[in-house]
């Protein structure tokens, strides 16, 4: 199924009182810097009002970036009712009500569509749907929110590895490992996916790793006995990789 792209965002000029107060500042300040220096530049001063603007705008538009790439789950106030259907969708999510949760989650991004986090949620429940369009959209639009948090990258990989795109998965697990090197679920599911690749060494080494950051990762235990098992009986590993790619065709 080819990727969604997400539409472009227009709430950049959504902008409240503080907002105009933190332009104004920007503008005024741009005019007495380029003021100061004007006696040197000799710049018209019509022309010294529209550099002014163009500057605060540019002062501005970093300011909104900054402010954006900042924001991290670590920081949400749960109880504060702004967060509210953010954490109603985990909930309804966890007890497996799926539709009821991205009912939520879509509640909230029409609130706040800069909250990358929002979309990553979205997209891991449409995934549960295997809703794989709207989930990799939203994907995309939490990639143009923010390309630094290691879960949009982990949570493209799901998807991906659901729709049978190994390599794909494996691309991006790396990118989401390379962000956060002690994620022993990611780490994990790199394994899963290289063993599906043929990997079985690389599949053991991950798991490993897996369970050295977190040793009480009964998962990740049970991942490793059924890959050691396989490489003690290669015609088994072959059995079960001929079987996965047969599902894959299918899909």
């Amino acid at each position: 199924m080819k990727n969604q792209q997400p539409q472009k965002n227009k709430s950049w000029w959504n902008i409240n009182k503080s907002d105009i107060g933190r332009f104004v500042l920007a503008y005024i300040g741009s005019l007495f810097v380029l003021a100061f220096f004007n006696t040197e530049t000799g710049i018209k001063s019509d022309m010294l009002f529209i550099i002014a603007f163009v500057f605060a705008c540019a002062i501005f538009a970093a300011y909104e970036r900054g402010k954006e790439n900042e924001r991290g789950e670590e920081s949400f106030d749960w109880e504060n009712l702004e967060y509210k259907s953010l954490q109603d969708g985990k909930n309804f999510a966890k007890s497996g009500n799926f539709q009821e949760a991205i009912n939520k989650f879509s509640e909230y991004i029409k609130r706040d569509n800069k909250n990358p986090y929002a979309f990553i949620y979205r997209s891991l429940t449409y995934n549960q749907l295997e809703d794989y369009e709207k989930a990799m959209s939203d994907v995309y639009s939490a990639l143009s929110l923010n390309k630094s948090i290691a879960e949009v990258y982990s949570t493209k990989a799901l998807i991906e590895w659901s729709k049978g795109n190994l390599q794909s998965a494996l691309v991006d697990y790396d990118k989401a490992i390379s962000i956060e090197p002690n994620n022993a679920i990611d780490v994990m599911n790199r394994g899963q996916v290289k063993r599906d690749l043929g990997d079985l060494d690389g599949a053991i080494e991950d798991t490993k790793k897996s369970l050295e950051i977190d040793p009480n990762n009964s998962i990740a235990s049970g991942i490793l006995i059924l890959c050691q098992g396989m490489k003690s009986m290669p015609k088994s590993y072959e059995i079960y990789l001929e079987k996965n790619r047969n599902k894959l065709k299918s899909q």
